[in-house]
């Protein structure tokens, strides 16, 4: 692992405190993400477009090299590039202390909690932490090259966690054999 660049994204759901919530976890986002970027002055916004869903101003680049945006309605950090996994750690805890920070100025901590989010209940849409990794161009990506990777990324998950299982749907739509958890329907399915 010597002599390699690391990165994450982090992406952050908001919960909302309240029986009847004034605005919606996306509207919370673009004010924490204006007052980390205008009011903190924490880093500068983009002015161009980044991509077709990132127009000028979605996010821009802290001045920890870091970057803070909203995808989709969610907010979005990536850490700066890393040649350790403890500036790696690091960074990425600097992200999670920044938006608090912005939650505290903002009155908001007391009511919006933030969470390192997998999914969206309400689309089904799966996310959370995308990891990045460096690796040479001589990599070679045969089985000789991936599978210590692939190893790697599989026994972590054990470890630390990641993920979920099921959809937003009713959970009487999964049902579990010995060790999976499969969808009823494919139990139907299979004893037709």
């Amino acid at each position: 692992m010597l002599n390699r660049i690391f990165g994450l994204e982090t992406e952050y759901g908001l919960l909302i405190n309240q029986d009847r919530p004034e605005h919606s976890p996306s509207w919370l986002a673009h004010r924490i993400r204006d007052h980390i970027f205008h009011i903190q002055q924490r880093g500068v916004l983009d002015l161009h477009h980044r991509g077709h869903d990132e127009p000028p101003g979605n996010g821009g680049f802290l001045t920890n090299a870091g970057r803070m945006y909203l995808d989709i309605g969610h907010l979005e950090f990536a850490s700066p590039e890393c040649n350790t996994l403890t500036d790696l750690v690091a960074s990425d805890r600097a992200g999670d202390r920044l938006l608090q920070s912005a939650l505290q100025d903002l009155g908001l901590a007391d009511t919006v909690s933030l969470i390192r989010n997998n999914f969206d209940h309400e689309t089904d849409a799966t996310f959370g932490s995308h990891e990045n990794y460096l690796v040479t161009r001589q990599f070679p990506f045969s089985r000789r090259g991936l599978n210590p990777l692939v190893t790697f990324l599989v026994t972590r998950q054990i470890f630390t966690g990641a993920g979920r299982i099921g959809t937003a749907g009713p959970q009487d739509r999964w049902l579990q054999m010995d060790r999976l958890i499969v969808p009823r329907s494919a139990v139907r399915s299979l004893r037709d």
